[in-house]
């Protein structure tokens, strides 16, 4: 799914590329009518709802999600708007703070298109999931300078 949603971002042949660009509208259509529901389903299974090994596919699809939105006009506070509801359905234990810590670091990963940005953020993200299951503190967010 996180390629089907980033998929400006593949390196793929011209071919694909085109009909992956002819299908955009479509793509678009879909993220804004199911992306709040994704968003959700990520943060819910990384926040303790999933199992441990599927966090690196939640974290790269969240990634995915934010980025993209982030990407398009008028995006970014949707997305900001959906993390901040599904954290706090999901990420009582945090602070309101952390919460917001989270998502102002993430956000800046996913508009800063450095190549180390993508990694950095799905382990931001399995250091939130360890934050919610109490195996570390708020502190470990002090790491992370966008």
């Amino acid at each position: 799914m996180a390629q089907i949603i980033g998929y400006k971002n593949l390196r793929v042949s011209q071919t694909t590329s085109a009909v992956l660009n002819a299908a955009s509208g479509t793509i678009d259509h879909l993220i804004s009518r199911h992306g709040e529901a994704i968003c959700k389903k990520c943060i819910s299974s990384l926040s303790g709802s999933g199992p441990q090994m599927l966090w690196p596919a939640c974290s790269e699809c969240l990634y995915a999600l934010v980025s993209y939105l982030c990407s398009v006009s008028g995006g970014e506070p949707l997305a900001w708007k959906w993390m901040c509801l599904a954290l706090e359905a999901d990420a009582k234990r945090l602070s309101p703070e952390t919460r917001q810590a989270v998502i102002s670091i993430l956000f800046g990963f996913a508009k800063d298109k450095n190549s180390k940005s993508k990694p950095r953020a799905k382990m931001l993200l399995t250091d939130y999931a360890k934050l919610c299951s109490g195996d570390s503190s708020p502190a470990v967010l002090t790491s992370y300078s966008v």
